[in-house]
């Protein structure tokens, strides 16, 4: 039986169900449960409370619970770690320790009913034995079927554990999917802004890049103007001589 109790306790996993009222909540069939001094959650945990842990719930705010343990301990925990139903580990528990005590009272009955053959009792004492007997057996019996009630009520947890995983993972990969998606959105914008600014600057050195062209064409105008107006100042006469003109001082 010890056995069939640790694969049982194996088998139970947290059932996220936040606590519904005030009153008795346990800790779920999580394997332990870190207990914080304060609602962000961070730091080291000041204890671990473990599977099936009563505890009273004092306040629960966004995702958020404080408790306080049976010793007056006070501290935080996720509210997904508490549950207002019994743990399924506790029942599973109950319901073992009841069909260890009625496989006693058989085991008991058993002995008697082999110590009365033993002994040539009376028919109306084996007959007496084998009655009790037959109303222990019953009771075993009714106690294997919730048993059995039991174990299928924990197949069915399982499942519904598994279907939850297998939720958590579809909104983790699509919130993945999401945050890549802002990322190449964020880096699109971030090369729209720097293109532009690259356009812009292009387009003023090119302004630039021009410029002196028109202004030399200008300067030679005006070089050249001067140039000729001092020359005819320096002419002082001319002669021709075989139809060239010459100029001197």
């Amino acid at each position: 039986m010890k056995g069939m109790r640790s694969l049982a306790g194996l088998l139970l996993s947290a059932v996220l169900v936040a606590p519904a009222a005030a009153g008795p909540i346990y800790i779920t069939d999580s394997v332990t449960v870190a207990l914080f001094p304060d609602p962000s959650l961070t730091g080291e945990p000041i204890q671990r409370l473990l599977s099936a842990t009563p505890v009273e719930l004092l306040s629960n705010n966004d995702g958020v619970a404080q408790i306080r343990t049976e010793a007056g301990q006070t501290g935080w925990v996720r509210s997904t770690f508490l549950t207002a139903s019994v743990p399924a580990v506790i029942q599973l528990d109950e319901t073992l320790k009841l069909v260890d005590e009625l496989q006693d009272e058989l085991a008991a009955a058993k002995a008697e009913l082999a110590q009365a053959q033993k002994g040539a009792a009376a028919a109306k004492d084996v007959r007496w034995l084998k009655a009790e007997l037959k109303k222990t057996r019953a009771a075993t019996k009714q106690a294997e079927q919730a048993l059995a009630q039991k174990q299928e009520a924990l197949a069915a947890l399982q499942q519904t554990v598994t279907e939850s995983d297998q939720r958590l993972a579809e909104l983790t990969a699509a919130n993945e999917d999401l945050q890549q998606r802002l990322a190449a959105a964020e880096l699109i914008a971030s090369d729209s802004v720097d293109n532009e600014a690259e356009a812009r600057a292009e387009t003023g050195n090119g302004w630039l890049a021009w410029w002196p062209l028109p202004a030399l064409i200008v300067a030679a105008a005006v070089g050249f103007a001067a140039g000729y107006r001092w020359l005819d100042h320096k002419v002082r006469g001319k002669r021709l001589a075989g139809g060239i003109r010459i100029y001197y001082e």
